[in-house]
């Protein structure tokens, strides 16, 4: 069966956007300002629409690296009532409208009617029968997993509603040589798994993230991603996973120590190219192209430290060497700020000061990691 939140629909194998109100051709890339906000509603003289969206789902880009999705209660006037969000989104930032019938006006659009069980997807020629198949997901997860001793491979997945390979607590997990294409989330996920290596696997068309292994608890986790290609990460604004920590990145790594990110190829990531976190971690011998281009205020290689300068972990042994990074491509559409906000590197409240590096590219008041014979080319 069909689930209510279905979130990966195909035809002739290509993903098709959910229908959304105004569309991505739009002024401001298809978003509406909002000049007002709390963390349930947002006000703006364009919200003033001949379409009440009560019922429908709004996208909301709260900050430059973050877009989440609410369900609205109340439109009225200038003002848009949705459920509660976690943060209040920043004012003269930008939403739209998505999963409702109404948005339905742009070829290979659509919409699910969970109560009737119907699909409904808009054809701009008229001639569905041009069309050899149409696909939806109704399995989420592929693989699920929580034991370790686990080996997955020479596996191919292809259409997951939200995560393809998905192992959660394991020790010594091997996913190796596993192709994943059309993943209505995340493609691969160790989650909170020790001694985890992903090795020659290829991501292709996740609409959250490629591949993502996370484990920050403190000591050492052993997480090693490499010889892996991701492509096509998070490329529809409103079909990504809601959590920044969840969507977005083409490779994520984060661990207590022993982080290893190397021989991977990323490209065309909706925000980060890889994201990592960590003592004793290497990245190196990566080439990331073509990045943020959904969201940005990211990096094609980023890691970040949360907390008040008291708080922020001191962190060791860091070194992002031999890397090629190319084109950060930016997103301004839906902000207040007429400017591209990317980096090639970056560090965000790195606590720990080593040597300088001799690459001169990265954008952080401190500097937590070596970096040596990174190839640097500027964003578009």
């Amino acid at each position: 069966n069909v689930k209510a939140d279905v979130n990966l629909v195909m035809r002739d194998g290509t993903i098709q956007q959910v229908g959304r109100y105004p569309n991505i051709d739009a002024a401001n890339g298809g978003y509406i300002t909002y000049t007002a906000a709390t963390s349930s509603s947002v006000t703006g003289a364009g919200l003033a629409l001949p379409t009440n969206w009560t019922g429908a789902e709004i996208a909301i880009r709260i900050n430059r690296w973050d877009i989440v999705r609410q369900k609205v209660t109340a439109h009225s006037g200038t003002t848009v009532n949705f459920t509660t969000n976690p943060e209040v989104p920043r004012v003269n930032y930008g939403c739209f409208f998505q999963r409702d019938p109404r948005t339905l006006d742009k070829d290979g659009e659509w919409w699910y009617d969970a109560t009737n069980q119907k699909l409904r997807m808009y054809f701009s020629g008229n001639n569905p029968a041009a069309f050899s198949s149409l696909q939806i997901a109704t399995v989420d997860t592929l693989f699920l997993n929580q034991y370790g001793n686990i080996s997955v491979t020479n596996i191919a997945f292809n259409g997951s509603g939200k995560k393809a390979v998905w192992n959660h607590g394991g020790t010594n997990v091997l996913i190796k040589d596993v192709d994943v294409n059309n993943s209505g989330a995340e493609a691969i996920t160790g989650w909170f798994a020790t001694n985890v290596t992903i090795d020659g696997c290829s991501v292709e068309n996740s609409l959250g993230s490629g591949i993502r292994v996370w484990n920050t608890s403190v000591g050492p986790k052993n997480l090693i991603v490499k010889n892996c290609t991701v492509n096509k990460t998070c490329l529809i604004a409103g079909m990504e996973t809601t959590n920044v920590m969840n969507g977005g990145v083409g490779i994520l790594c984060k661990g207590g120590s022993n982080v290893r990110v190397f021989n991977n190829t990323i490209k065309n990531s909706g925000y980060n190219g890889i994201e990592w976190q960590g003592d004793t971690a290497r990245v190196y011998n990566n080439l990331v192209e073509n990045f943020c281009s959904v969201r940005d205020d990211g990096a094609g290689i980023y890691t970040v430290e949360t907390g008040n300068n008291s708080a922020i972990p001191q962190r060791y042994d860091r070194k992002v060497t031999s890397n090629i990074v190319i084109n950060g491509i930016g997103a301004r559409f839906g902000t207040p700020i007429n400017t591209k906000t990317n980096h090639t590197a970056r560090l965000r409240q790195a606590k720990q000061l080593l040597t300088k590096p001799k690459s001169e590219f990265m954008q952080a008041n401190f500097y937590s990691v070596k970096t040596r014979l990174n190839i640097v080319a500027a964003g578009l």
